[in-house]
């Protein structure tokens, strides 16, 4: 998995044309670049929103993303569920469903606002 500074590096080595060619741009993140692939959905992951929870190391985040695969699994995983990650023990997974509950309700709130 490519980092954030890495994809940075790689976005602004690109010329003004390069930043036009969707290969170029998906090369840089590290994704397909076969046409079809290029035309293949891309679904959010959590990265985002399991970084906005408090006290969460990288490390966890990485396994809760890889262990569930996307957003919509991880907002729907039970505290039983989150056991089942290494390295969540029953107050990090209480603290991981509490904190995306959280997130998850202010999102909402925020877009009828």
């Amino acid at each position: 998995m490519r980092t954030i500074d890495q994809v940075l590096t790689d976005l602004r080595a690109l010329t003004a044309t390069e930043l036009l060619d969707l290969s170029a741009v998906a090369r840089c993140y590290g994704l397909p670049t076969s046409p079809d692939a290029l035309d293949s959905p891309v679904s959010p992951r959590g990265y985002r929103l399991l970084n906005r929870v408090p006290r969460l190391p990288s490390g966890i985040i990485d396994r809760l993303v890889e262990h569930f695969g996307g957003l919509q699994k991880l907002l729907a995983a039970t505290i039983e569920d989150l056991l089942a990650v290494e390295g969540v023990g029953e107050a990090r997974a209480r603290g991981i469903r509490e904190g995306l509950s959280r997130l998850a309700e202010t999102s909402i709130l925020d877009r009828y606002s």
